[in-house]
């Protein structure tokens, strides 16, 4: 599924929004987020993975989900939602399409808020929503659910 909102925030400029922008910056001073909606899932995670499309620049980067709503026209720096502490993390040496596992960061909720950061001084460019075939995707395969039993269980000796 392609993300249904993205931005990014840039400490530099804690009062502007950049969530129309066709390219997410990450460095330093900036933070992108993502939003994904997802169906109710009728069983259990098995796999999450985030795809972006790199355009620019190399370097790592962590993927955290966030602690409260935020919304693409008008996330700021200063009025930017919290971050949970990296869960995932994922090294990009060229340009193109970069997986990265964020199967920790899925469960059963409707909707699933990414930030991303860039580590250390890395600098990358990713294609946002607004850029269309390259938008950020996240692909989730699901198992089957597990059910389990446990308790007395009696039979007729004669059985």
């Amino acid at each position: 599924m392609k993300a249904v909102a993205d931005a990014y925030v840039d400490s530099r400029k804690p009062n502007k929004n950049f969530g129309r922008k066709r390219v997410l910056s990450l460095a330093p001073h900036t933070r992108a987020y993502l939003r994904f909606r997802t169906r109710r899932m009728p069983a259990s995670v098995l796999r999450a993975k985030l795809f972006v499309y790199v355009t620019k620049g190399s370097g790592a980067l962590n993927v955290s989900d966030v602690s409260r709503n935020w919304r693409e026209r008008t996330v700021t720096y200063t009025r930017r939602p919290e971050a949970s502490p990296p869960v995932a993390e994922a090294v990009v040496r060229t340009r193109g399409w970069t997986a990265i596992d964020v199967t920790g960061l899925v469960g059963f909720t409707r909707t699933v808020d990414l930030v991303l950061a860039s580590v250390g001084d890395a600098r990358l460019s990713i294609d946002s929503r607004e850029s269309r075939a390259r938008a950020p995707r996240l692909v989730i395969e699901l198992g089957d659910p597990a059910v389990g039993a446990a308790g007395d269980i009696a039979c007729d000796p004669r059985d």
